[in-house]
């Protein structure tokens, strides 16, 4: 319940933030930037500034539902209790965000390549942290026929797909020294081999068993 509270906290800070700033921010903001870090498309404030908090909102209701139509997950305390702190890291980073465009509206020039890639990359340490402790369901955790089918082959390809988010997140991080180009390539790169190896870490862990 007090996390609960504390997420309610932050989309309400977020709203405000958007109603303050709105009156002295420049009709147009950016809402997308380019592989150089460059905004390419703006839309008007009203959209720029509220849509984030909208998308919190959204996203902290199906958190909190997805309990409610599986059972399985219901069940389980672990996995509701990570599926909170995970659901915490993503309202700090997108109440991050809008505090970003916000910044860019009065004219505060910053890379959002540095504030996104490392964003990620904790994001992909705080899932691997918590994958091990999730229970077969399916709407979260690493979902295919061989871990839906078996609880042992579920319990083991989270217990090696944790590290593999984990150490993902660390090389993502790493990403953000390289040059502009390099960096988009090799974030890029390290997001699709953590997609894929955890898929596969399925099919080897179902070989053993």
């Amino acid at each position: 319940m007090k996390k609960n509270i504390w997420t309610w906290l932050i989309i309400a800070l977020s709203f405000i933030a958007g109603i303050i700033s709105y009156s002295s921010l420049p009709a147009t903001l950016p809402v997308h930037w380019n592989a150089l870090g460059e905004p390419d498309r703006y839309t008007g404030k009203m959209f720029a500034l509220f849509l984030i908090p909208a998308l919190m909102v959204l996203l902290m209701l199906l958190f909190k539902y997805l309990p409610k139509i599986d059972p399985k997950l219901a069940a389980s305390s672990s996995a509701i209790k990570s599926t909170d702190i995970i659901n915490q890291v993503l309202m700090l980073g997108l109440a991050a965000l809008q505090g970003f465009i916000i910044a860019y509206g009065y004219g505060v020039k910053l890379n959002i390549q540095m504030f996104v890639i490392p964003f990620i990359g904790i994001l992909f340490i705080t899932i691997g942290n918590y994958l091990p402790r999730m229970k077969p369901n399916r709407f979260v955790g690493i979902k295919t026929p061989l871990t839906l089918n078996n609880e042992q082959v579920w319990r083991k390809t989270h217990q090696l797909s944790a590290k593999i988010f984990f150490g993902g997140g660390f090389l993502i991080i790493v990403t953000v020294f390289l040059p502009s180009m390099l960096q988009l390539i090799s974030f890029l790169t390290v997001v699709v081999l953590v997609s894929i190896l955890s898929v596969i870490s399925s099919v080897l862990v179902a070989k053993k068993n």
